[in-house]
């Protein structure tokens, strides 16, 4: 699954557990793994960036 996908999939959970009114920790774990995973996205577009030239 690549980088993308783990985000879109994250997202989803996250929005599932706020629509069921889950607590707030786990609203906010959810939140920092999109987090991280969109830093790894943008690390990842960068390094290709910089590949290119």
């Amino acid at each position: 699954m690549n980088v993308k996908d783990r985000i879109e999939t994250a997202r989803r959970i996250l929005n599932n557990a706020v629509e069921m009114n889950m607590r707030q920790e786990i609203i906010m774990k959810l939140s920092k793994i999109i987090d991280r995973y969109i830093i790894e996205y943008y690390q990842t577009r960068l390094e290709q960036e910089c590949d290119k030239k």
